[in-house]
């Protein structure tokens, strides 16, 4: 009765620790517009700085809105967007690749190869 009793258990720990992390990945799950969490990619390219942007500097490519800290650096992003875009489109590369959005710090952040 006990291998039972212990078979019975891990599946119930499995079960509820599969639940509890399905709700926080839901949770997780960003359908905004605004790239970056509001942050300037601009900031993070030529400073290496993550700085929140400001709504007054704005640009919108692809129905994805992007924030600057200056009208300076709207300038420098509308003049080659490409270069400034994120990878996987600011969001997780696992997440990507799982096919969701999940959100990330925007205060942790690695730029190589200029991207």
């Amino acid at each position: 009765m006990k291998p039972l009793k212990s078979i019975i258990t891990v599946i119930l720990f499995t079960v509820s620790f599969s639940l509890i992390a399905q709700d926080k990945m839901a949770n997780n799950i960003d359908n905004s517009n605004i790239a970056l969490n509001g942050y300037s990619p601009v900031s993070y390219l030529d400073l290496g700085l993550a700085q929140r942007g400001d709504k007054k500097f704005k640009s919108e490519i692809e129905k994805v809105v992007y924030y600057f800290t200056s009208e300076e650096q709207k300038k420098n992003f509308d003049k080659n967007p490409s270069k400034y875009k994120p990878q996987y489109g600011g969001y997780c590369a696992f997440g990507t690749y799982a096919g969701a959005k999940f959100r990330v710090d925007p205060n942790k952040f690695l730029v190589e190869n200029g991207k």
